[in-house]
């Protein structure tokens, strides 16, 4: 590429973090200047920590304003405009509806917005894998009963309240009323070594079936070299361990490694953790505790070698043929900072009415309600008639719960309380 050439712009399909080459990213090492192609593999968004291959050019305004046709035209229809299409989006949408609302909404989506229960990914191996999954329903399906516009596999880049306009990768909307549904991204380990960048997240279909696909691979290999398929997850938290209740089940190996003594160690009393850690064992899980991560390098085809330290300065290790890690989610807040939005842990809203500014509101896993990040769905279908009761005039005030979490580990069924814990 000719260094007088013009500067381009990159998204982060994950967080929709901009980068500019004209800008670089200091903090990273890399200078006002540095092209996208000349970016070491190794780096990651200074965001959300996916890769550079999650990265997709955006065609620059000027372009898309001197071609037309290659974008979407802008839209003055000033309805509702959603951005996120997970489970928050569509449930948004939906009450919507059921509230009576008959004027324009679009949904934007930076993936595919086909709709899923998302807490299925956590056990559906035992079940037989993908084909388990159930109530899967093709965005295009659900836009349609709901009389939406659909924007799939689109960015949103910036948002002006002032002007009540959206700057998307497919041109600029106008918005009556704006729905942030922006959810969260899986928190990305910065362990050493060149291991770590094998370690998958599944934070949702597309990560699950990237995953799937790498298993199957390495479990025929392990059948051809006669010796059981080692899956490692790294963090024993909710997800964690209904994932390694779920691969035991499937007939896999797996090690569960995490730096608290015990499994679900902030949200369990004791007690039951020590119960959840027994069962998890009884079953097969090789659970290691009090074990902090030191260095991941690479193993096998697929694989990695986790070495880790442990109580009184011991080291162990662990060869896995694939890895996951699960060490909590962060709510999606740069689009929202952009905005002039308060922010903390979350995007932070009206208690009562959900709403972050003046026709802006939010719902879902980047919300911050007393303080609290729910991320589970039992609070959403209520956030989003809340929502949906301002928007059409008859307002319901938002009633926040504390958090129950139900602990899918058939070894050891649990449900915790937030205030449950001593």
């Amino acid at each position: 590429m000719s260094a007088s050439a013009a500067f381009e712009q990159y998204v982060c399909e994950a967080c929709n973090y901009i980068y500019d080459e004209a800008l670089g990213d200091i903090d990273s090492g890399l200078p006002p200047g540095t092209r996208m192609q000349d970016i070491p593999d190794d780096w990651f968004c200074p965001v959300c920590g996916v890769s550079k291959s999650d990265f997709r050019k955006i065609t620059p305004i000027a372009k898309r304003q001197a071609n037309p046709a290659t974008h979407t035209r802008s839209s003055e229809k000033k309805g509702v405009v959603i951005l996120g299409g997970g489970n928050a989006g569509w449930c948004a949408i939906e009450a919507l509806r059921a509230h009576g609302y008959e004027g324009s909404i679009t949904l934007v989506s930076a993936c595919n917005g086909g709709r899923y229960s998302k807490p299925q990914l956590s056990g559906l191996q035992s079940l037989g894998g993908l084909g388990a999954l159930k109530g899967y329903t093709q965005a295009q399906d659900a836009a349609k009963a709901l009389d939406v516009r659909l924007l799939c596999n689109t960015w949103a880049l910036q948002v002006s309240r002032n002007t009540k306009r959206i700057l998307t990768s497919r041109g600029s909307l106008a918005y009556e009323h704006l729905i942030l549904a922006l959810g969260a991204s899986p928190r990305m380990p910065a362990f050493k070594g060149e291991g770590n960048e094998r370690l998958h997240v599944l934070n949702d279909l597309k990560q699950y079936i990237e995953f799937n696909d790498i298993l199957n691979v390495v479990k025929k290999t392990a059948w051809e070299q006669d010796r059981s398929t080692h899956v490692a997850i790294v963090g024993a938290g909710l997800v964690g361990c209904e994932l390694a209740n779920d691969f035991v089940n499937a007939g896999l190996e797996v090690s569960l490694i995490d730096q608290a003594a015990l499994p679900l160690a902030a949200r369990l009393a004791k007690d039951q953790a020590i119960a959840l850690k027994l069962s998890l064992q009884g079953i097969g899980v090789r659970f290691i505790g009090e074990s902090r991560v030191s260095h991941i390098s690479s193993w096998q085809d697929h694989g990695v070698a986790i070495e880790m330290e442990l109580e009184h300065g011991l080291i162990d290790a662990v060869k896995a043929d694939i890895a996951i890690a699960c060490m909590g989610i962060v709510p999606r807040l740069r689009l929202a900072e952009s905005m002039g939005l308060q922010t903390n842990r979350g995007i932070v809203v009206n208690n009562t009415t959900l709403m972050a500014a003046e026709h802006v509101f939010a719902l879902g896993d980047c919300v911050e309600i007393n303080g609290q990040i729910s991320a589970t769905l039992e609070p959403i279908n209520r956030q989003a008639n809340c929502i949906a009761s301002q928007i059409v005039g008859k307002p319901i005030a938002y009633e926040h719960r504390d958090t129950v979490w139900v602990v899918k580990t058939p070894c050891c069924p649990l449900v915790i309380r937030a205030a449950a814990k001593q």
